[in-house]
């Protein structure tokens, strides 16, 4: 299994509308680590994946250098329930490849 088998997408230059959507509907203030330029600039080294969950964006990075994988902060409309969901799904998504886990 790979992460597209869980739903997740690579970041590409075509996601940007898509990402534009979900970032008005932030209901707080959000780290540049997640503006969209951001993330394709870093996405060579650190790999990043994306999957729609509900009302926001699950954002994970595969860090090859540190042989791990980072959940990013959500964007979109984010609530208790959306970080457990996505939590939930990252946790599913990455145990079984036995890389640390990281949350950021």
């Amino acid at each position: 299994m790979n992460i597209e088998d869980y739903g997740f997408k690579k970041l590409d230059a075509s996601d940007r509308d898509l990402f534009s959507y979900y970032y008005k509907k932030m209901n707080d203030n959000w780290a540049s680590s997640i503006c969209f330029p951001s993330m394709l600039a870093w996405n060579t080294g650190i790999v990043i994946y994306h999957k729609i969950i509900g009302d926001y964006i699950c954002c994970v990075a595969h860090d090859i250098p540190n042989a791990r994988w980072v959940l990013l902060p959500l964007i979109g409309h984010c609530s208790k329930i959306s970080h457990r969901q996505a939590a939930h799904t990252y946790s599913a998504a990455y145990c079984w490849q036995g890389f640390r886990q990281a949350f950021t």
